[in-house]
């Protein structure tokens, strides 16, 4: 069958190449959100190529994760830091990096969930 020819069916691909390759309305629209939110112009390039738009959002997700891990800390959560934290820690805290901070925190809060979890069987 025609199916069978790789020559044939390359050419199948290579004529619908411009819809394969085409973005969903759905991933253009959520990459507008977030090139206003971010203040930034998106390239028609980027916009008329799914795997290059799947690329830039997946870019200014991980941008945008760092950026609300590295926000400032709470006025508690920098107590508990200074009350409980160790050295590296709290060295952290001083010189402003609150991503390190935060993942201390959470395996913090982590490790007294499954304490108060384990008191509770007994």
């Amino acid at each position: 069958s025609k199916l069978d020819n790789f020559e044939y069916c390359a050419s199948i691909i290579k004529s619908h190449k411009d819809v394969i390759s085409k973005p969903s309305e759905k991933q253009v629209e959520f990459a507008k959100k977030l090139a206003e939110e971010k203040g930034i112009e998106l390239d028609s390039e980027i916009l008329s190529d799914k795997n290059k738009l799947s690329k830039w959002i997946d870019k200014v997700l991980k941008e945008k994760k760092k950026e609300q891990l590295n926000r400032p800390l709470t006025e508690k959560q920098v107590q508990v830091i200074q009350k409980y934290g160790d050295d590296k820690v709290k060295k952290a805290l001083e010189k402003g990096d609150f991503a390190t901070c935060r993942k201390w925190l959470d395996k913090f809060f982590k490790k007294g969930k499954t304490r108060k979890k384990r008191s509770r069987k007994s």
